[in-house]
């Protein structure tokens, strides 16, 4: 396989599962926000 072709299938891959924890989160802190719960966490 084409190591070139091969990375850039890992990378989206990895792409999309750090988009995908990503939204988790940003709903996680949507969520706590519009519950006006104040709590800062890293990821908001």
């Amino acid at each position: 396989m084409d190591s070139l072709l091969f990375n850039s299938m890992k990378k989206s891959a990895f792409n999309n599962m750090m988009n995908k924890d990503f939204d988790r989160i940003s709903n996680i802190c949507t969520r706590l926000n519009s519950l006006n719960i104040n709590i800062e966490f890293i990821f908001c």
